[in-house]
């Protein structure tokens, strides 16, 4: 059923907003599951009719208590628009307090579940590669990559773009800059062989397929080591400085 009119469609809103808002504080702490678009419609319908129907059972209450800022439901059916054009602020009002108590119960029951399943830490749905490429990323800063190939071979460089398949196969990473860098690497990360081609080549598109493992640094505006969102805020003063990272630190290692 699609809404014909605007008071519809706002109506349709507000009775899916608990719903989705159940749905959506429960995804941020489970792991994401693959299902038809039906079966995520009907929990989401389900789950907003039940807590609709406990935040207007509480209104029910609440008009009791304050029989003046109640509804009267059979003249609005009776009377239509009339009653709707007199009544306008106290209709507005119920509804929105239906739907943010609704809400609140929909936070509150996601919340006890989680708790109750054990479900203490949040899950993210991005991949490594989003979180450690973009989310990581200082800001205006830049990403340095040290892309290891299966073949032994290895190349370094600031990361240009990247993109992300469902699976890991169709994930590609390019990286491009004056510094870019082709070498060989031993199983420390110790330099065998090593020569700039940035000045040759001005991007290398690798694919994933060919990927042992990606070491990723930061680095500022300018170029010189920085440190990612995460790891600022889990810096205590008494742990060790960050190791010099980045084009900087391999440029001194020659």
């Amino acid at each position: 059923m699609i809404p014909q009119t605007l008071g519809a469609l706002v109506g349709f809103l507000a009775l899916a907003a608990p719903g989705v808002t159940f749905e959506l504080s429960r995804e941020r702490r489970r792991a994401r599951r693959t299902e038809s678009a039906f079966r995520e419609a009907a929990r989401v319908a389900l789950a907003s009719f039940g807590f609709s129907a406990v935040s207007c059972t509480i209104l029910g209450v609440l008009w009791l208590a304050a029989p003046g800022t109640a509804v009267d439901l059979p003249a609005w059916v009776v009377r239509g628009g009339s009653y709707f054009g007199t009544n306008l602020p106290r209709i507005l009002g119920n509804s929105l307090f239906e739907v943010v108590v609704a809400c609140a119960l929909a936070l509150l029951a996601a919340l006890l579940t989680a708790r109750w399943r054990r479900e203490t830490a949040s899950v993210s749905h991005a991949t490594a590669w989003e979180d450690a490429l973009r989310n990581e990323r200082p800001d205006d800063g830049k990403v340095w990559l040290h892309v290891q190939l299966k073949s032994g071979r290895a190349f370094l460089g600031y990361l240009g773009w990247y993109t992300v398949g469902e699976k890991p196969a169709d994930r590609e990473v390019l990286l491009e800059g004056l510094t870019l860098k082709q070498g060989m690497f031993d199983d420390q990360g110790k330099v065998l062989a090593e020569k700039r081609i940035g000045t040759q080549w001005e991007k290398v598109l690798i694919a994933a397929t060919e990927i042992s493992y990606i070491r990723v640094a930061y680095t500022d505006a300018a170029g010189n080591p920085a440190q990612s969102h995460r790891r600022e805020h889990e810096r205590t003063s008494t742990e060790e400085p960050p190791p010099r990272q980045g084009p900087t630190a391999t440029r001194a290692a020659n």
